[in-house]
């Protein structure tokens, strides 16, 4: 709406610009009006010098008044109200057409049912399962603490990426592993215990000793038992954690 009468006020205003040039025609300039009354000393006559042709010139048409022609000024005025209105009306229709409408009822026949949002998959148990039997496996091995921590998460990351569940554009590899699993309702303080040593780990440059591997397998445990309950998500028949 601003953007609107912001437009019909140039416009207007444009209109009134141009009548009044129209109306008053070219402009003119007549010498002075008003002379003053100046006593004019008493001097003894000289011959006049003889007219040469350039004072013939000027002086040929003394009273003449000096015109100007106002026309390519007026064609510049209009050209420039229209491209002043052309820019105001594209950036209206712009800002309208990123505001969004709502859509008609032909549109919404045509979306039809493809327009409802899919439901999220379920995380594949198996690929889940895996990712807990590596990670266990891998603080079990005879490694340095460090180490074993950071392949430990990076075990459940690689799980999780393969359990079908999309990762949003947004996400960091340790929020997407989290999200996965929450999906699954495994056991929140063990995931969160369990990425935050992750982080001390890989970042931060206090000493990594083997309580540290102790708590990160405790955690993994909590995880791994945590969701085998979970219809849907269930531990496969033969598989266990190690130990």
């Amino acid at each position: 709406m601003k953007q609107r009468t912001v437009l019909v006020v140039c416009v207007v205003l444009g209109i009134t610009l141009l009548a009044g040039i129209l109306l008053q025609g070219p402009a003119t300039f007549s010498g002075i009006r008003w002379v003053p009354d100046w006593t004019q000393p008493t001097v003894s006559p000289h011959p006049e010098p003889a007219p040469t042709a350039e004072s013939g010139t000027r002086s040929s048409h003394p009273g003449l008044p000096f015109v100007i022609d106002g026309t390519p000024l007026l064609w510049i005025a209009i050209a420039a109200l229209i491209v002043l209105a052309g820019l105001l009306l594209g950036r209206m229709l712009r800002r309208r057409q990123a505001s969004g409408r709502p859509l008609d009822s032909a549109r919404l026949l045509d979306a039809g049912p493809a327009s409802e949002p899919e439901p999220p998959s379920a995380p594949d148990a198996p690929a889940l399962q895996r990712g807990f039997d590596r990670a266990l496996t891998t603080l079990s091995e005879d490694r340095l603490p460090r180490d074993a921590i950071e392949r430990a998460w990076l075990g459940l990351q690689e799980a999780a990426e393969e359990s079908g569940v999309q990762r949003r554009a947004a996400e960091t590899p340790a929020e997407f592993t989290q999200r996965v699993l929450a999906r699954v309702h495994a056991d929140d303080d063990a995931a969160r215990t369990l990425l935050d040593l992750y982080l001390r780990v890989r970042f931060g440059d206090t000493p990594v000793t083997e309580l540290d591997v102790s708590v990160a397998r405790r955690s993994l445990e909590r995880l791994a038992a945590s969701w085998e309950g979970v219809p849907g998500a269930t531990r496969p028949l033969g598989e266990g954690s190690a130990s």
